[in-house]
C-alpha cells in the first residue's frame, strides 16, 4: 500500500479537526436556539424569576465597571459570554486557517535530527601501499591510474571559481566519483556516499558533475582507436 504524504496526511487530519469544530459550533448553536423559547416561557412567571433576577443582578454588579455616563446601560452577562464566545469561534477557527496555510507553504514539514558523518577517505591513503584489494574496491582503480586522473583534471576550470566557500581538493572530489559510477543500487545513493565521504549528499552530486565534465572535455584527447604498435604490445 503506498504511503500517504506527510504534506497530504497533515492537510487530512486538519480538515477533519476543521470539520469537528464546525459540527460542534453549529450543535451549540441548535442547543441555544431550543432552549431560547423556554428561557421566554420561564420569563412570564415573575415570582419564579425573583431569585434568578437577583442572582444574575448580583453577578452583573461585580462585573460592572464606574462610567462618567450614568445613563449608559452595562451589558448584560449574557451579551458578555456570547461575546467571548464568538471570540473563542473566531480564534480558533483563524488558527486552522493559519496551520492549513502554513503547511501548504514550508517547504520542510518535518525536521529530522542532524546525521553524524565521519569521513573514510584518510583510509585510501592507509590502503594505498598497505591493501591494494580494499583501494580498487572504494575507487575502482589503481592508485597509478588515481594520480593520473588528478594530473589530468587538476587544471581544468570547473575546478576553480570565485565563491567565497572553497571546493574540497580535487583527489577528494574523483575519489567521491568513482566511488559513484562504481557502486549500484543503495550504495550509490548520495546519502550513502555522504555518509562514507563524510559530506553532505548536495555535495556529492556537485562533485560527481564537476569530474564528469572535467572527464568528458579529455575525450577527444584521452579515448580513441590504439595503434598497430600499441595493439602489437597488447
Amino acid at each position: 500500500m503506498p504511503q500517504v504524504p506527510l504534506c497530504r496526511k497533515l492537510l487530512d487530519d486538519l480538515d477533519d479537526i476543521d470539520c469537528s469544530f464546525k459540527r460542534a459550533q453549529l450543535f451549540k448553536y441548535l442547543q441555544d436556539m431550543t432552549i431560547e423559547p423556554f428561557n421566554s416561557l420561564l420569563a412570564t412567571d415573575s415570582d419564579s424569576n425573583v431569585s434568578l433576577i437577583s442572582s444574575v443582578s448580583s453577578v452583573s454588579s461585580a462585573l460592572s465597571f464606574d462610567s462618567d455616563d450614568k445613563s449608559s446601560s452595562q451589558p448584560s452577562l449574557s451579551l458578555l459570554f456570547s461575546d467571548i464566545k464568538e471570540m473563542y469561534y473566531l480564534a480558533t477557527q483563524a488558527k486552522i486557517n493559519n496551520l492549513h496555510q502554513e503547511i501548504l507553504t514550508l517547504r520542510v514539514l518535518q525536521r529530522n535530527p542532524m546525521i553524524k558523518k565521519a569521513s573514510q577517505l584518510h583510509l585510501l591513503e592507509h590502503w594505498h601501499t598497505s591493501n591494494l584489494s580494499q583501494y580498487r574496491r572504494r575507487v575502482c582503480v589503481d592508485p597509478n591510474t588515481f594520480n593520473g586522473i588528478i594530473n589530468k583534471i587538476q587544471g581544468h576550470k570547473i575546478f576553480h571559481n570565485n565563491s567565497n566557500t572553497p571546493q574540497a581538493p580535487v583527489k577528494v572530489q574523483l575519489a567521491i566519483f568513482l566511488f559513484c559510477t562504481g557502486h549500484y543500487g543503495n550504495a550509490a545513493s548520495p546519502e550513502a556516499i555522504g555518509l562514507w565521504a563524510g559530506v553532505s549528499p548536495g555535495t556529492v552530486a556537485n562533485c560527481t558533475n564537476r569530474v564528469m565534465l572535467a572527464l568528458l572535455s579529455l575525450h577527444d584527447e584521452c579515448i580513441y582507436f590504439p595503434t598497430a604498435k600499441e595493439q602489437e604490445n597488447c
